[in-house]
């Protein structure tokens, strides 16, 4: 991240998200000062997003993945409780919000992503085309000027970088006007490369 200061971080626990604690750690070796707190809290405002600069839902399976597909309870709690009021205020006051795996699936079934308007569901994360889950590791090519703030000075740095992928409900779906708008709005941080940082399926 580009900022210096030590920025107070909201890890979301549900039931059945996992690596909350792994991703405190990782923010707090980054120099922010993270919180694990769990959604309830939140609901019953024993603890208020506007206590924090950055919100992260981290993987997992929250509530089990039921309701219809991965993150959709998790979505609807952010949308009908509580949180509604909170994630509205906090992004208006420019506050980061990163969902990790099925945290990201949470917030594209919340209408988070990418428009940023609750219930308006623009992008799917559908089933593989292998139908199953798939582990593997994969080459992402990093795109130049794009506005995610989590990278910091990686995209001036590198070109192609490679991560690990661990899903079954991985593939990105959006209608082509909704795809265009991504490309324009440079919304695009990591793109599927070869080893030579080509663009592939």
């Amino acid at each position: 991240m580009r900022s210096k200061e030590a920025l107070p971080v909201c890890v979301l626990q549900a039931t059945g998200t996992n690596c909350d604690q792994e991703t405190a750690y990782a923010f707090k070796k980054a120099g922010s000062k993270p919180k694990v707190t769990h959604i309830n809290e939140l609901i019953k405002r024993e603890d208020n997003l506007a206590n924090y600069k950055i919100l992260v839902l981290p993987g997992g399976f929250a509530d089990g993945d039921y309701g219809g597909g991965a993150g959709r309870i998790f979505a609807l709690n952010l949308r009908k409780t509580f949180l509604k009021d909170q994630l509205l205020e906090f992004r208006e006051k420019g506050g980061l919000i990163i969902g990790i795996c099925n945290g990201f699936q949470a917030l594209a079934e919340a209408g988070l992503l990418p428009s940023g308007e609750f219930g308006k569901r623009e992008v799917v994360l559908d089933i593989n085309d292998v139908a199953r889950f798939d582990n593997r590791w994969v080459s992402l090519r990093v795109e130049k000027e794009n506005h995610c703030e989590f990278l910091g000075d990686m995209s001036e740095e590198k070109e192609t970088v490679v991560f690990q992928t661990a899903h079954r409900e991985g593939k990105f779906f959006a209608e082509p006007d909704v795809l265009d708008r991504i490309e324009q709005q440079k919304l695009v941080v990591f793109r599927y490369c070869d080893a030579q940082g080509i663009p592939t399926n």
